[in-house]
């Protein structure tokens, strides 16, 4: 399959304009792949980039074409890199992906099973920085926790409620905005779900603790709010880790005093499991929703044609869906 010399490619032209336009594919160096694109992914800090100049964005003079897309699959069309070949089926770990055709690094692919859908394999970039965090929220030599509360049940946060059930957390406490968002939580596996802001999740956890406060708390919404809200959850000897996006550049109000009262607690901010030597994480999380163990059924209720990007950030950021994905 041979590419052409223009593709079809998402360009962010202003705070909340994407278009779609052509431009040249382009050059294709040494250790790079050409891959022709199947769909890609919208994530949370897509929406921020998109409509808050948060993230991929920030301090660039032009954004890149195919950006902010960060999530993708597709097929290798053209290679100069020994690792990939013709044909291969591949998962896109970096930014471009919202795209007819994108130039790849061969650091930031890796190769797909041939007996699963693109639709679900593209759900492996998502699950593999959740297990990085998780490596670094709760390392895995660490004795299993028993009360786990997570805050945010978008892709991500369920994505972590499934690793904390597999890491051996006995009670799971998820809270979200969103009732429908909170009933798949239940479907795998939640203990309690708390609806937000009507409900507690602080109130819910001390009622399960007897007061105490959880093992380990899971911030997966990127409010200031929830960040706090972590702080009141925690118990004393607690971990916290934080997912979430920032609000802002701005300086974030952050409660230094609760969380200094409380005793000793660990924070944990996670970012970057890409830098990973070997991308392990990626490479477990295609075998986890390959043989079955991380179901995503849940994320592949919608997708939108790449010409209907706006529209498909719109329902995004409307949390229509749990995940959009774009197909090319």
């Amino acid at each position: 399959m041979s590419a052409p010399a223009k593709r079809s490619a998402a360009m962010l032209v202003g705070p909340g304009e994407l278009v779609i336009e052509e431009h040249p594919i382009p050059e294709v160096r040494e250790r790079d792949v050409l891959v022709k694109v199947d769909r890609g992914a919208i994530c949370g800090s897509d929406l921020h980039a998109v409509y808050d100049g948060l993230g991929f964005l920030v301090n660039q003079s032009k954004p890149e074409a195919g950006g902010p897309g960060h999530e993708g699959v597709g097929t290798v069309v053209e290679t100069r890199s020994e690792r990939f070949q013709v044909g291969d089926r591949v998962l896109i770990l970096n930014v471009g992906s919202f795209a007819e055709y994108t130039v790849v690094s061969e650091d930031w692919l890796l190769t797909l099973p041939e007996d699963q859908s693109f639709a679900r394999m593209i759900m492996a970039q998502q699950l593999g920085v959740c297990l990085y965090g998780m490596d670094r929220f709760w390392p895995r030599d660490r004795e299993a926790g028993k009360v786990a509360t997570l805050i945010g049940a978008g892709s991500i946060g369920l994505n972590f409620l499934q690793l904390l059930k597999l890491w051996g957390f006995e009670t799971v406490i998820v809270s979200d905005l969103e009732q429908a968002r909170l009933d798949v939580a239940r479907e795998l596996g939640a203990t309690e779900v708390v609806l937000a802001p009507a409900e507690s999740v602080v109130e819910m956890t001390r009622k399960l603790t007897g007061g105490l406060g959880a093992d380990l708390v899971v911030e997966a919404a990127g409010y200031d709010e929830t960040r706090a809200q972590s702080v009141e959850a925690v118990r004393e000897d607690g971990r916290i880790g934080f997912f979430g996006y920032p609000e802002s550049y701005e300086p974030s109000p952050f409660p230094f005093g609760d969380a200094f009262w409380k005793g000793p607690i660990s924070i944990e901010i996670v970012k970057g499991a890409q830098r990973i030597k070997g991308l392990p994480h990626f490479h477990e999380a295609i075998k986890l929703i390959s043989d079955g163990t991380i179901p995503v059924d849940h994320l592949l209720d919608a997708e939108y044609p790449l010409d209907d990007i706006t529209t498909a950030f719109e329902a995004a950021r409307a949390r229509k869906h749990i995940k959009v994905q774009l197909v090319v």
